[in-house]
Order: C-alpha cells, then structure tokens, then sequence
C-alpha cells in the first residue's frame, strides 16, 4: 500500500506541461499502444485445490509493458523530468566517483563526437530502465497475469553503472560466446543495425535512432540477462518468475516476445521488433525519429507472458485448448 501511495503522488509531482514529456503522458501512450501491443490469447485453463475446493484460472498467453526505457545524448537531456531529476542526477556523481584516477577515464569521455571521417558514425548514449508507471493501473486477475515489474523501480541507470557502460573490455572477455556475428547480430544480414555485445554506450550506427535502439536492447539484456559485470537491479525472467506455470521472456534480440514502442520523441501506437524493416527505406520510422528526437528516445519494453493467472492453492492441472 505505501508503494502505491508513493507511486500514485509521484504522478502529480510534476505538472502536466504542454511542451514536457510528464508520467501521466507515458501512462496515456502505454494504453494507447495496448490494443497492438497486448498480443492476448486465452489457450486453456489451470486448476488450482485449496484445502477441499476447487478453482480454474485462465491459461494466457500476452505482453507486457514492464519498462520506460529512455536512451539519451548526456545527463542533463532525459525527456521524462521526473527520472532525470529523482535519478540521474544522483546517478551521475555517484557514477563520476567511480571513474575518477586509477579509472582513467571521466564521464565527459562518454560524449559522442562525431568531428572527423573516423568519428562520424560512431554515437554514445545513456540509458535508464524504470518500471511502467502504467503498471499501477493495468488490469490484473481474473483476466490477465501480473507483471514481475514495479511501477517506477529503477532497473538500470549507465550513468551509475559509468565504469561498465564506457568500457566494452570486461563484457567482452566475460561473455565471449555472445560476440559471435551470427548470434550478436540486432535484424537481418541484409537489414543489420549493429551488434547486442559488448554492452556499452558506444554503437557504430550510421542513424542515430538505430543507434539508440541498440542501446535500449543492451540495457534491457543487462536487467534480464541477471549479468555480474554490471551495476543494476534485476527485471525478473524465466520459467515460474510470474507464479506457478507462469514464464516471462528475457529480453532478446531479433524475438517477437520483446517488442518496443516508442513513445518519444512521437507516440507510436503499436510495437516492432528491433532490426525489423518497416515502411520503404525513405519513409522508414528511425529516419523521421531521428529528425524530430534531438539525440533523445524513450521507448516501452513490452515482454512475453505465458502461463498461468496465478489462483489460491496447490496447481494440480493445466488444460490446454
């Protein structure tokens, strides 16, 4: 209860801004993308004993919008003021701290520069990963399985996590398998926007809306991958993580179970899978974020559901349609 409490007065901590992306916003354009994004289907029925009765829940199968995940140009240029004010600002000192000498870097060294041929197409983001503060009024029982996010939980932050997500050697030499091209590969060989690993902020990606989807993919794959070389707070994944005969996807790339929708800098109202090609090359979606974001996104990470609405006992048995 005081979680909710919390949540529902951090909603009105800002005011609703013409010119601002605030909390009530991402709340509006999460339900706006609910109808696409959902993906909801009934496919049995599980039976639950508790003590000598006996009651049936849904076996479903959905998405849900679990997290906001804001990739952005520097500290100070996160689009949703709440998390910019509540968290990066701390998040930078803290992370500042952690470079300083023997580290042998700043958080200034993390900033893109594209000044010379060698340069140009290499681009540097932040990222943060907060719980949907959609979450606190999306349905739950009888219908629907409930998220293993908390609204307004901060999963992930680069600017704390300031060490790793400037340095690409330590992922590197810690999950070697995952550099192999055919695995690493976010889209297709004939539609290829970059590499999952190393997991840092620096992508070498020609737009700068394809480059920041990599990033949101890296730092949603470090919540859920459950990874130790990397400070965060970990989204809960895997067979049981939402009950009984309950799974949740992990954040993969190239997978239908992990779909996004941008919702800054415009409200999308359906979902892709990143590295997918949508529309003709010229009116293709990255081309026209990338004219309108100023460096700055904010996309909604919706995850696979499957399984079972959790009821009151012992599952005895699950019915499949």
């Amino acid at each position: 209860m005081k979680r909710l409490l919390l949540s529902l007065a951090l909603l009105v901590v800002l005011p609703a801004v013409a010119d601002t992306f605030t909390t009530p916003k991402i709340v509006a354009a999460t339900f706006k993308g609910a109808p696409h994004c959902l993906h909801y289907q009934v496919q049995g029925f599980c039976v639950w004993r508790h003590h000598l009765r006996v009651s049936t829940t849904l076996l479903v199968d959905e998405h849900l919008p679990d997290a906001v995940v804001m990739v952005y140009r520097q500290e100070n240029s996160n689009p949703w003021n709440l998390i910019k004010n509540l968290l990066d600002v701390p998040a930078y000192e803290a992370g500042k701290a952690t470079l300083r000498p023997p580290a042998g870097t700043t958080m200034d060294s993390g900033y893109e520069s594209n000044q010379g041929p060698m340069n140009q197409n290499t681009r540097y983001k932040e990222v943060d990963v907060v719980g949907n503060p959609a979450l606190l009024f999306w349905p739950g029982k009888p219908f629907f399985i409930s998220s293993t996010a908390s609204a307004f939980t901060p999963y992930y932050s680069s600017l704390l996590d300031a060490r790793f997500w400037r340095g690409a050697l330590l992922d590197m030499a810690m999950h070697p398998a995952n550099l192999w091209p055919t695995t690493n590969r976010i889209g297709s060989m004939t539609n290829q926007w970059g590499p999952l690993f190393p997991r840092a902020g620096f992508v070498i990606q020609a737009n700068d809306a394809k480059a920041a989807a990599i990033d949101a993919s890296r730092a949603a794959s470090i919540v859920t991958d459950h990874t130790d070389n990397h400070l965060y707070y970990p989204l809960p994944y895997g067979s049981d993580a939402c009950g009984h005969h309950c799974n949740v996807a992990a954040a993969d790339i190239n997978s239908k179970d992990t779909q996004w929708q941008m919702i800054y800098p415009k409200v999308e109202n359906q979902c892709i899978v990143f590295g997918e090609q949508r529309g003709s090359p010229m009116n293709a979606w990255e081309h026209d974020a990338t004219s309108k974001g100023d460096g700055n996104y904010v996309w909604v990470l919706w995850r696979d559901y499957n399984g079972c609405v959790q009821g009151h006992g012992k599952l005895v048995k699950v019915v499949h349609f």
